[in-house]
């Protein structure tokens, strides 16, 4: 088959794939999850390598992918899986070739999001080849970004005596965590260590355990130690 008709093949999946996702809009639509459109910083950041870390950027900046195909083998490609909601992204560009395919996305909003593809077949089914996934923070300022980006839990949740915080912090850093209760009475406090590494912000994952009685309002803090800049309080319910 001609390399133009492999390519031509190659795209079909990808178009198909975009269909069945649903996952996002290009930036000349609407997309219901976007309250505002951002002003493009003129700022393009090159994830193509970033695969198993965690990237930094700002509101109106450029996410550029490029991801390497096989035009010997065209019912595999890659697919975009991540985030499926949240309006995080809209699609500035999508182009095939003959060693690619490159994906260009505008950062909309603040938060953490994982950006994820996965390289297979269009069968319901079918397993990954490859993965591609990067954690993405998204700060005011990619230049000052803050030392703590909390996961969960989110506000409003529901947590038992024993629950899950997770997220991100500078390499390294000791991270102080508080829980009160709606009277303002410390039911546990503590701290731990994010992981020491080469990358300039690493994920955790950390088991809290609050003492109290009673179902009641409470707020979670959170702050990497020295640092206030870097504090996020979140409100949660209690549940003994």
């Amino acid at each position: 088959m001609p390399r133009l008709r492999l390519i031509s093949l190659f795209s079909l999946f990808l178009a198909g794939s975009l269909i069945l996702t649903g996952c996002f809009h290009r930036t000349e639509q609407t997309n219901p999850d976007i309250d505002d459109i951002v002003t493009e910083t003129g700022f393009i950041l090159d994830i193509s390598d970033s695969t198993g870390q965690a990237v930094v950027t700002q509101p109106g900046d450029i996410i550029r992918i490029a991801l390497p195909i096989n035009l010997d083998t065209p019912e595999l490609q890659w697919g975009f899986r991540s985030p499926l909601s949240g309006g995080f992204i809209s699609l500035k560009s999508h182009t095939v070739n003959e060693e690619f395919s490159d994906w260009s996305f505008r950062i909309e909003k603040k938060g953490q999001f994982d950006l994820r593809f996965i390289f297979s077949t269009l069968l319901p089914e079918a397993e990954s080849v490859d993965i591609y996934e990067v954690n993405v923070l998204v700060a005011d300022d990619r230049s000052n970004p803050p030392g703590l980006f909390v996961t969960n839990p989110v506000e409003g949740e529901w947590l038992t005596t024993t629950f899950t915080v997770n997220g991100f912090a500078l390499s390294g850093s000791p991270v102080v965590y508080k829980v009160t209760d709606s009277n303002g009475l410390e039911l546990n406090s503590g701290f731990f260590t994010a992981q020491d590494s080469d990358t300039r912000f690493v994920s955790f994952n950390e088991e809290l355990i609050y003492e109290g009685s009673g179902d009641t309002n409470g707020v979670l803090e959170i702050v990497i130690q020295g640092d206030d800049a870097s504090k996020v309080e979140i409100p949660i319910r209690l549940v003994s």
